[in-house]
């Protein structure tokens, strides 16, 4: 059993992801993760209080030869 002075409340992050097929080879993508932006804590060991990861975004192009 986890002591009350160690746990941590549960959270909701919400990340969004988008591709887009331009041709055959070719693949746009882009995400967003954690688009609330919300701070929250994720873990206090081992090193004591850690936080959750804040807005991130990610473009992208894919391509098959």
């Amino acid at each position: 059993e986890i002591a009350m002075d160690n746990k941590i409340d549960s959270q909701m992050m919400i990340d969004v992801s988008s591709n887009v097929f331009v041709s055959r080879n070719i693949t746009l993508f882009g995400s967003i993760r954690n688009v609330t932006n919300e701070s929250f804590i994720v873990s206090r060991r081992p090193a004591g209080l850690r936080p959750g990861m804040p807005r991130n975004f990610q473009i992208g192009l894919k391509a098959v030869f």
